[in-house]
């Protein structure tokens, strides 16, 4: 895998537009998957959502707009060209890879019969996980202690 990133970072050694690109891609990419949980919390669940150990209490949605707000602008910002005149050249094609990303992110999750929307079901902290972890924590907790018989 080491040497397929490699090989796919070989181009940014001779192109400073495959370099803008690439490192474009990349924080439009990480960007937005934290914009999505955000937008989607202060929108779709906003009633339904549970609170962890930390939040901001009143200040949660204020700031949750402006991380989303942020993270618009910046996604702008990074599909910009970085050099003028726009030719093929030094066209930044960071909003072509974007797209094709999230068209195949969207097809695969809504596909009719396969799609990922009917057997994708959340994380397993959402599904007792957080439960099976603190009884593996309690079980070395007792180890460490001594307190635990090993024999079945």
């Amino acid at each position: 895998m080491v040497t397929f990133a490699f090989l796919l970072g070989l181009p940014m050694l001779k192109s400073y537009v495959a370099f803008s690109a690439v490192v474009s891609i990349s924080t439009i990419g990480l960007y937005i998957s934290y914009a999505i949980p955000i937008f989607l919390r202060i929108t779709v669940s906003r009633k339904h959502f549970v609170k962890g150990a930390f939040h901001l209490g009143f200040m949660s949605i204020p700031v949750a707009i402006i991380a989303v707000a942020w993270v618009s602008l910046i996604t702008v910002v990074f599909v910009l060209p970085t050099a003028y005149p726009v030719t093929s050249l030094t066209l930044n094609y960071s909003p072509v890879a974007v797209g094709i990303v999230l068209v195949g992110s969207l097809v695969v999750w809504f596909l009719p019969v396969v799609g990922a929307h009917k057997w994708y079901h959340g994380a397993a902290a959402a599904k007792g996980g957080l439960a099976k972890l603190r009884v593996l924590k309690d079980y070395e907790d007792s180890v460490r202690a001594g307190t635990v018989n090993l024999s079945v």
